[in-house]
């Protein structure tokens, strides 16, 4: 007699692999391409190893190194980055949609799959945390232009950005006080009236529920549907996918919205709350094409105990959302100039 083997849970927010005593930092963008600039691999991987941390990397990181102009800079800042002393991440679209099944688990069982359909699930992750890297490191041109094409996602969030710009509930750069801004139906700028199902006129929803229903209805809703004529990337559905029958999904348009604007508690999806909170952050600063990137790279905050960038405008904002944040927070700073350079400035930022 065949025994049935019992179907895989999604991957959860799991702790990172290895020594769990060590810290674990998260640098941004920036700062690689700063460290490149000057520095060998071996000379900043010293440093690391002689304060005892571990350094993650997630795959954005290289995504946007990948897009520097200059052939010599982006060999050396692709050459950094994949060095194989880094830990490297999944991908933010993994760890996203595994809290997204998650919280469908809890919620709406009725969306789930009798089976789950994981059979690709392992290659896809090892696509992203190994493969990758390889592939950029032998040859950056081809990945970089492969990459060069996926913007759709990217131009659809900074899109929402500027169209969300004029209700910033408050004066420009009042971050903190932003933080408990609320949007009504009638507010909300989505022309599409099947945005508005499930949600009663007078009742209002935090911005970073919003910014998620919004997010994931694109994915789902909009290029998972589209993507069967055009065969466009659809790796949010691909990952949700395994494990929650979309076609049902997508037909509950009321469930789905009341589902994030309501009754998804923000303790459980860390990461698509930094989504959200993130980009309402942005309206009352700077919109522009790094802004998805920012996004992204911020969703992988949870994995770290540090997290340090360049960008003082990031920083701020970030501080801003730990001060409101419903779960613990990681130290997070801005690494300013030193006349030691920057592996220098780096490692005084570092905690103790």
């Amino acid at each position: 007699m065949t025994k049935r083997r019992r179907p895989r849970t999604p991957p959860q927010n799991r702790s990172l692999p290895g020594r769990p005593r060590r810290p674990v930092v998260i640098l941004d963008t920036n700062l690689w391409s700063y460290l490149a600039e000057t520095n060998t691999p071996d000379e900043v991987a010293a440093r690391f190893d002689a304060r005892g941390i571990t350094v993650a990397i997630p795959p954005i990181s290289l995504i946007e190194a990948l897009s520097t102009p200059d052939q010599g800079k982006r060999a050396r800042l692709v050459q950094l980055l994949t060095d194989h002393r880094w830990k490297k991440l999944p991908s933010e679209a993994e760890l996203l949609a595994a809290e997204f099944v998650t919280a469908v688990r809890q919620l709406r069982p009725d969306w789930l799959r009798a089976l789950p359909i994981t059979d690709r699930s392992a290659s896809w992750h090892t696509y992203w945390t190994r493969v990758f890297w390889r592939e950029a490191r032998a040859d950056p041109a081809a990945v970089a232009h492969r990459f060069s094409a996926d913007r759709d996602v990217r131009d659809f969030i900074v899109g929402k950005q500027l169209a969300n710009r004029p209700g910033w509930p408050v004066g420009p750069g009042q971050l903190q006080a932003a933080l408990n801004s609320v949007v009504f139906p009638d507010d909300h700028p989505d022309p599409d009236p099947g945005s508005r199902l499930g949600w009663p006129a007078d009742t209002a929803a935090a911005y970073w529920r919003v910014d998620n229903r919004d997010v994931w209805w694109h994915q789902l809703g909009v290029i998972w549907q589209r993507s069967m004529l055009t065969r466009e990337d659809a790796t949010y559905a691909d990952w949700v996918g395994a494990y929650v029958n979309l076609a049902a999904l997508v037909k509950d348009r009321a469930g789905f919205n009341r589902f994030w604007l309501f009754d998804v508690d923000g303790t459980a999806v860390p990461r698509n709350w930094w989504q959200g909170t993130l980009s309402l952050l942005q309206l009352g600063t700077k919109i522009g094409s790094g802004n998805p990137g920012d996004v992204a790279l911020i969703t992988h905050i949870v994995d770290c105990n540090c997290f340090l960038s360049a960008d003082g405008r990031l920083i701020r904002a970030v501080d801003a959302a730990q001060r409101a944040a419903p779960f613990p927070v990681t130290t997070c700073g801005q690494v300013r100039p030193s006349a030691q350079g920057w592996l220098a400035a780096v490692e005084s930022s570092l905690p103790a």
